[in-house]
């Protein structure tokens, strides 16, 4: 299985993923690119997210999710 394949399946489960999860789960080093993919059939939501890394310093970064299938011929119209 591809994996964009084991992306697109996890998060049709329900859940969210953020780079680094992409990363340690399927071994994925482009989510963004990946996302960008699934655009093209599915609607996706993404949040911002904040956190401090080890070092002290302030960093930003993306929460994914499928919150539905796009429908092409009606957005068409």
């Amino acid at each position: 299985m591809k994996k964009i394949d084991k992306l697109t399946k996890y998060l049709l489960s329900g859940k969210t993923i953020t780079s680094l999860e992409a990363f340690k789960l399927f071994g994925e080093t482009r989510l963004s690119a990946r996302i960008f993919d699934l655009k093209n059939k599915y609607k996706i939501a993404d949040t911002w997210e904040e956190t401090v890394d080890r070092f002290g310093n302030h960093c930003k970064y993306k929460r994914y999710a499928i919150i539905g299938v796009r429908n092409l011929e009606k957005e068409a119209l």
